[in-house]
């Protein structure tokens, strides 16, 4: 109840007006895991975020009422469904079960990871403050702290041939060979160390080709049978085999335990037969 769609509940609350920096803040654009595409997406979604998130603290019920009444009365009608939470544990009656400070209090990039796929699903938000909701089926989020790594050539990394390859043995499946893709996950799969080195060609042209896919994404191209796309996502694949320095046999492992692995068999059920996936 406490989130629904961005446009929806933001007409509720405001009456159709314009939201103001401060309202901006308090309403949070989230996505959920069945909303994430590869590469880039819009957040559908705005999370009422009573806190100050600097602070790291809840906003008192009086403050709320000053700074925003219509928001205080939209929460005061509903109180009795977020009372009711199970996952409240005690906590105030308008507080998130878990605020996640370290990720929304900052500005830094992100990306966004959806937490159950057919394959790695990495994306970046629009806009930067957006958020992933967890629990099944939600999502993880990487944020960078410093400028040790780029945002864009790790979304790359993160949605080559090699890591859903990697994920056979990290990640659980379930069945249907959906990928259980956790934060924990997240902590054990292996970075190279060229995607912390700012002068690699490596990292340089697949933060290069990432922007390319994104802006064609954010054109209206589909991220998954766009053949724009994939002829880049292509060239990624074959950017990141060769930085590793896998030979010509372990490449073609790597492929072809992909491939069996449903890499190739899932893209061709969702592209049209005649389309040849080049990996």
């Amino acid at each position: 109840m406490i989130f629904a769609r961005a446009s929806r509940l933001a007409s509720e609350i405001t009456g159709g007006a314009r939201l103001t920096k401060v309202q901006e803040r308090l309403l949070l654009p989230v996505v959920r895991g069945r909303d994430l595409s590869r590469w880039s997406v819009k957040p559908p979604l705005r999370l009422i975020y009573p806190y100050d998130a600097k602070a790291r603290r809840l906003l008192s019920w009086r403050h709320i009422t000053e700074l925003w009444p219509a928001l205080a009365s939209y929460l005061q009608a509903n109180r009795k469904t977020l009372e009711r939470r199970r996952s409240l544990r005690g906590g105030v009656w308008y507080s998130l079960v878990e605020p996640r400070f370290a990720a929304v209090g900052t500005d830094r990039p992100r990306c966004l990871i959806s937490e159950l796929a057919l394959w790695p699903t990495a994306s970046i938000p629009d806009p930067t403050s957006s958020a992933i909701l967890g629990g099944a089926g939600g999502g993880s989020w990487l944020v960078f702290p410093d400028d040790t790594y780029d945002v864009y050539s790790v979304v790359a990394y993160l949605n080559s041939v090699f890591v859903f390859w990697l994920l056979q043995d990290l990640a659980p499946v379930r069945q249907g060979g959906w990928l259980v893709l956790e934060q924990s996950t997240l902590g054990v799969l292996l970075i190279p160390e060229f995607l912390s080195d700012s002068d690699s060609f490596a990292r340089q042209e697949m933060s290069r080709i990432c922007k390319e896919i994104i802006g064609l994404v954010q054109s209206g191209s589909d991220p998954l049978a766009s053949p724009s796309v994939r002829e880049k996502e292509a060239r990624i694949n074959s950017i990141v085999l060769q930085a590793l320095g896998l030979s010509e046999n372990e490449a073609r492992h790597v492929l072809t335990r992909a491939t069996k692995a449903g890499f190739r068999r899932r893209v061709d059920a969702e592209l049209p037969q005649d389309f040849a996936l080049d990996v």
